[in-house]
């Protein structure tokens, strides 16, 4: 059985967000989005991604900052 992947995209431009995650959707993945690091750091608490991908430049925490959380 082929397991789909889970994507974390953390986006803070609402347009952005929208075409990241339905490009990855269209190739088989399933997608969380978020707005910022803040957000993404409270999904991560409870869910587990195969990949994160995350904007730089965002309010509340940005990118590197999100980087940096253990």
């Amino acid at each position: 059985m082929e397991q789909i992947k889970k994507y974390l995209v953390v986006e803070d431009t609402p347009v952005q967000a929208i075409m990241l995650r339905r490009a990855l959707i269209q190739a088989g993945f399933d997608v969380v989005t978020v707005k910022n690091g803040i957000e993404a750091l409270n999904v991560l608490k409870t869910h587990t991604f195969s990949l994160v991908i995350s904007d730089v430049n965002m309010p509340l925490m940005n990118g590197f900052e999100l980087l940096s959380c253990n």
